[in-house]
């Protein structure tokens, strides 16, 4: 029985590799892949001035888009903050992108992205959705002009961490890419077409996500700059731990935690976003203010 289970074991792995062979040929041989509609970058420029040229850098997602933050970024455009939000080495075209994609191109995605903001802004806040906020505290204690980071659940400890972990390591040898399953409440929301993103997650880059996670965990102690972070109370990707972890361990004086009473995960697609908008609106003129 054993030799048949390792011999199926086996052949899944041999099916693995052939079939990531034939996507990586098929890739090369296709002059462009096209961004799925509505994923786009976009950038938006303030309706008012402030006393100072403010911008923010809004980063989506894991296998999402920058649709995901677009009505975010219009809201911040009418309190007078320019907004740029990028797409993601990767991401918003086709899952088999994200194959060969390594987490230190998203982390250059991110300086790269600043650069646009930096010319016209003054000061610049990293905003960042879920995995897009680990991204920014690797990015922005470095960065000059960057003046605040903005985290909104971002994982720094998931749920069933140590569980999805051991499974993830079995799965990865067997398979490329894993259905992404969700609650009924954030299928509801996701239905009305509020979220661009991938129906199923390529495996070998959840393994960068974990690097991502794992090097974002270990720069906290270096943080001083004023950090906001905001999480449902019903997240079901992230546990409430991870909050404590940041606050507890980053070095900035100025440090607030907000949570949304029963939202999703992506509460920011939520019928209760518009308390995360004010609350980031408020901190940014909190900070400039000090």
């Amino acid at each position: 029985m054993f030799d048949y289970i390792l011999g199926f074991l086996v052949f899944l792995s041999l099916y693995k590799h052939v079939n990531l062979f034939l996507i990586k040929r098929r890739l090369r041989r296709r002059e462009e892949v096209k961004i799925m509609e509505g994923a786009e970058p976009f950038f938006l420029e303030a309706k008012t001035k402030r006393k100072k040229n403010v911008g923010a850098l809004l980063i989506h997602g894991f296998t999402a888009s920058p649709h995901e933050l677009k009505e975010l970024g219009h809201y911040l455009q009418k309190q007078g903050i320019t907004v740029y939000a990028p797409l993601l080495s990767g991401h918003g075209t086709i899952p088999e992108q994200m194959l060969s994609i390594k987490y230190e191109t998203w982390i250059h995605d991110v300086e790269k992205a600043l650069t646009v903001l930096e010319g016209s802004c003054d000061e610049i806040y990293l905003v960042g959705s879920s995995f897009g906020g680990n991204l920014a505290f690797l990015v922005g204690e470095k960065q000059k002009k960057v003046k605040g980071i903005i985290a909104l659940a971002t994982p720094f400890i998931f749920r069933r961490e140590k569980v999805g972990k051991l499974v993830l390591s079995g799965l990865r040898h067997i398979k490329l890419f894993q259905k992404k399953r969700y609650p009924k409440r954030v299928q509801n929301i996701y239905a009305k077409g509020q979220r661009v993103a991938y129906t199923q997650v390529p495996l070998s880059s959840l393994v960068q996500l974990l690097k991502v996670v794992k090097n974002s965990r270990e720069v906290l102690p270096e943080i001083t700059k004023p950090v906001l972070l905001i999480q449902s109370t019903d997240d079901n990707v992230v546990s409430e731990e991870s909050v404590n972890q940041v606050i507890t361990r980053i070095r900035s004086q100025k440090k607030k935690v907000v949570w949304i009473p029963h939202s999703i995960h992506v509460f920011i697609l939520d019928e209760k976003r518009h308390m995360a908008f004010h609350e980031i609106n408020s901190f940014i003129k909190r900070v400039q203010s000090s």
